[in-house]
């Protein structure tokens, strides 16, 4: 019998690595099935989080319509969303695709969160030298839509895209202080 925090093991070791299972096997001596049933298992666990974390927001954010410094501007705003690189281990031969702009590996992961601090969107996988108007067409495909008469945030890798209003970073507060804006 294989203790949760082992099933926990396996699940992080095998995502953090993209360790086949023969790897796993080795790694923490059980079967090839145990291996599976236990990297299964974890993630169903994960998964089922999903409807807990993941909330889809139908209407424009309360915190940003409350603050009247925002009001204005984005009382139709739903939510930001941004691609993030995470650190990916792959095989020599599928290395090509996912070297980023800085010559490291990685993936580009698509978030999205709401003003209360939820996440809406998650979507791992794509490799490091995708668009991030690529990540978010996919996205879309898979159900992440904007409602008519609604908007998201995103930043400038997002330029051509329906539904979002990018945020300019010269004309933003950051830390407190005022930049000019011409």
């Amino acid at each position: 019998m294989v203790q949760t925090n082992e099933r926990v093991a396996i699940f992080l070791y095998c995502l953090s690595r993209n360790a086949s299972n023969r790897e796993l096997q080795e790694r923490f001596q059980h079967s090839g099935e145990t291996v599976h049933r236990q990297f299964h298992a974890a993630l169903d666990v994960i998964c089922s989080l999903a409807p807990r974390y993941l909330v889809q927001p139908k209407s424009p954010s309360t915190v940003l319509a409350q603050n009247p410094k925002f009001a204005d501007q984005f009382s139709n705003c739903r939510l930001a969303f941004d691609g993030t690189h995470i650190p990916a281990f792959v095989r020599d031969e599928d290395a090509k695709p996912y070297r980023d702009r800085t010559g490291g590996l990685s993936q580009n992961v698509f978030a999205a969160c709401t003003f209360d601090m939820y996440f809406a969107s998650v979507l791992a996988g794509w490799e490091g030298s995708a668009a991030d108007s690529t990540v978010l067409a996919d996205a879309r495909r898979k159900g992440f839509i904007t409602p008519p008469g609604l908007f998201d945030l995103g930043d400038a890798g997002y330029r051509l895209c329906n539904g979002v209003t990018r945020v300019y970073t010269w004309c933003v507060p950051h830390m407190g202080t005022e930049y000019p804006k011409s």
